[in-house]
């Protein structure tokens, strides 16, 4: 059995559940013991059920509850599903440290294929994530339906610095990788 937080439905108070069973691992996913989950402000705006997360306007939003909530997750690996383990293209191994990207994509439609899997029409949501749509990292265990949504971490990487890399250090990544070109145009060196 585990522990984990439970969002039953917008502002409901929080609920703490400590008779949860451990998720087995899906067929070609896994199950992270979980050592460190960030909290996002994002966590509060599902807490709040907040609208501007739906798809369109006028649209649900895409929080899902109940659900626990907990999308920058770190941790090890804890168990696999029987083809990711007979298919073990990723080289993990049990124990392994490894953050989970929460972004649940197909990888096979076209926006995916073009790198865009917040737009995956399988998922037939603009942000269907682990923590979100499916239980997420305010546990003591996640299930992650498919491995490669697993990154190995270095073990020299601290686990309480890692797990905030997949949404706060993509998003402060993304940002200045979007912006470089410009600062570097309207930026002057004065000095020797």
């Amino acid at each position: 059995m585990m522990k984990c937080i439970r969002v039953t439905a917008p502002k409901e108070p929080l609920v703490l559940c400590d008779d949860e069973p451990i998720p087995k691992a899906p067929d070609g996913g896994a199950v992270v013991k979980i050592s460190y989950s960030g909290v996002c402000h994002s966590d509060v705006h599902f807490w709040k059920g907040d609208k501007s997360f739906a798809r369109a306007e006028g649209e649900p939003t895409i929080f899902k509850c109940p659900c626990v909530p907990g999308h920058e997750i770190a941790g090890v690996l804890f168990s696999m599903g029987e083809s990711a383990t007979s298919n073990n293209q990723s080289g993990l191994k049990l124990g392994d440290h490894v953050v989970v990207f929460p972004w649940v994509h197909c990888g096979a439609c076209l926006p995916c294929r073009e790198g865009h899997g917040d737009f995956c029409d399988e998922t037939q949501l603009r942000f269907a994530a682990i923590g979100v749509c499916f239980n997420g990292g305010h546990a003591q265990y996640v299930a992650v339906p498919d491995v490669r949504f697993l990154v190995p971490v270095p073990t020299s990487t601290p686990l309480e610095v890692a797990c905030l890399l997949p949404c706060s250090g993509l998003t402060a990544f993304h940002a200045i990788e979007e912006t470089l070109e410009f600062v570097k145009k309207v930026t002057q060196i004065a000095g020797r």
